[in-house]
Order: structure tokens, then sequence, then C-alpha cells
């Protein structure tokens, strides 16, 4: 579900429902888009990985390699830490991908120099 569409989701039901009624409202928008067929039909659309673990039932988003490896990444990831470390994590981060991706540096040296950039990040927070 795009942001967009979100939002005008959100504007939509700011400016057409009363305060009483808007938990309702959300309520109901949250149930639509949360259900199995919404998933499925932005699935077989979009190749957006369903939120609904039913919508994985449905023979053509079983069938849908990328899909399917998206919900295998969701299985197995860890989450982030939330640690203040983390903030200075973002620029090495970047740096690392622009060069090996856009500029084609070796993965390991470009590696190593942006972890010293983040260690070095984290060690000047102390």
């Amino acid at each position: 579900m795009s942001l967009c569409f979100n939002q005008h989701i959100a504007r939509s039901i700011e400016t057409s429902h009363p305060a009483e009624n808007k938990k309702e409202a959300i309520a109901k928008v949250l149930e639509t888009i949360a259900s199995p067929e919404v998933g499925i039909a932005l699935a077989n659309k979009s190749n957006c990985a369903p939120a609904n673990s039913k919508a994985y039932d449905d023979a053509d988003v079983a069938a849908n390699e990328m899909i399917m490896a998206m919900k295998a990444t969701a299985e197995t990831a860890q989450p982030m830490p939330n640690i203040p470390q983390m903030s200075v994590m973002w620029g090495p981060a970047e740096a690392f991908l622009a060069a090996v991706n856009k500029s084609g540096e070796d993965i390991d040296t470009a590696a190593e120099t942006y972890q010293q950039e983040a260690l070095d990040a984290i060690a000047d927070m102390q």
C-alpha cells in the first residue's frame, strides 16, 4: 500500500467523518487493508508481500517467487536494535552501499573502511 494511498485514506477520514466516528472509520479502513483479499490483490498487481498470512494460501501468491522470498526473509529477519548508536550508522551504511553499488569498489575493502567509520562515530558519541 503506497504512502500516497494511505495519506489519501487518512485525509478522507479526517474530513468526512465527525470526531466521534473517526475511531470506527479508522478501524474499518485498517481491517479492510489488512484483509487477505486486499493482500492477494496487491500481491497480484504490485508484487507486494501480503501482511495477512492467509493471503499466502492463494495459489497465485504462493507461486510468486519474489513474494515467497520476501516472506522467507520476514520469517527469519532480526529487528534492528533500538539504541542511540544506530543513529550514527546510517551515514557509513549509505556511503558503503554507494561505494559498492555505484562506484564499483571492492566489497571487502569498502566494508572495512565504512565499518571503521561507524566505529569511530560511535566512539565519538561516548
